[in-house]
């Protein structure tokens, strides 16, 4: 059987991680809450740098800008892996496959996702809260974070909904197929894993995919520094949020449907044994 289905290390990995996080999320939630606001966090530094290289690469130089700035967000991922934080996105595929096991109940499952975005939220808020304060958004950075903020909302005020869902579907395929690679128990060392979560996220930040935690982050920045640097920056509220909303569904049915419950049900032997005999 383990020649036929090879993701068995997949779900036995991924049923513990989520065993984890249920666990944590119910006994532990302060340290849950934490975990998941060190990985929202690390999400807000990672688009900081990418406006620091978009705003440091001139016009002639800006694709390989956008390399630098993808391959930095890129190491986000590995920093939240390896620090064992807690990011919405990559749970989604996680507790999709605990959910399809009935290992977690698909009520439960949400709520667990949405404890972890209030955890992404606050870290992105506390860190925005000190950017925001300090002299580290440089004019060639407002720029920058004026560009996607258009971008962004743009998908709302034009109602792009579908271009932005889309978006939204792919960004969190690309990240849970590195996921997938990591649990899969096929790799053995850190810097094979590490690829694999680079080549997930560089294909995400590199195409400028939507990413919901990202998103918030970014969203969140942009109200501080108009809040207390009273730099209009052209942050709007509404189209903000609703572009959040899209995304965390986009970033759902790519993570969680696509890659969760799609392998999990792939490599599902307890009703296919039968067949086979």
């Amino acid at each position: 059987m383990e020649r036929v289905f090879l993701g068995s290390k997949f779900i036995q990995e991924t049923l513990n991680s989520a065993q984890i996080k249920n666990e944590m999320s119910s006994r532990f939630i302060a340290g849950y809450l934490m975990r998941a606001a060190m990985a929202g966090a690390f999400a807000l530094f990672g688009y900081i740098m990418i406006m620091a290289f978009d705003a440091n690469f001139n016009d002639s130089l800006n694709s390989l800008g956008l390399v630098f700035g993808a391959s930095f967000f890129s190491l986000c991922l590995v920093a939240i892996y390896y620090t064992r934080s807690e990011l919405l996105t990559s749970n989604m595929m996680i507790l999709s496959v605990a959910s399809y096991f009935k290992e977690v109940k698909p009520a439960r499952m949400f709520k667990i996702l949405l404890i972890c975005f209030a955890g992404n939220i606050t870290g992105a808020i506390i860190i925005s809260l000190l950017v925001a304060n300090s002299t580290i958004i440089t004019a060639p950075m407002l720029e920058s974070l004026e560009h996607s903020l258009t971008v962004k909302q743009g998908y709302i005020a034009t109602s792009s909904y579908v271009d932005l869902f889309i978006r939204a579907i792919f960004c969190n395929f690309f990240i849970n197929v590195a996921m997938l690679m990591v649990y899969s128990g096929n790799i053995k060392s850190d810097s094979a894993k590490i690829v694999a979560m680079f080549f997930g996220v560089f294909a995400f930040a590199y195409l400028g995919l939507e990413h919901s935690v990202a998103n918030t982050a970014l969203f969140t920045l942009a109200a501080m520094l108009e809040l207390f640097q009273g730099i209009d920056v052209g942050f709007e509220f509404v189209q903000a949020l609703s572009n959040i909303g899209i995304v965390i569904i986009g970033n759902f049915i790519g993570g969680g449907l696509l890659i969760g419950y799609y392998y999990a049900y792939m490599n599902d032997n307890r009703n296919k044994i039968k067949d086979m005999k």
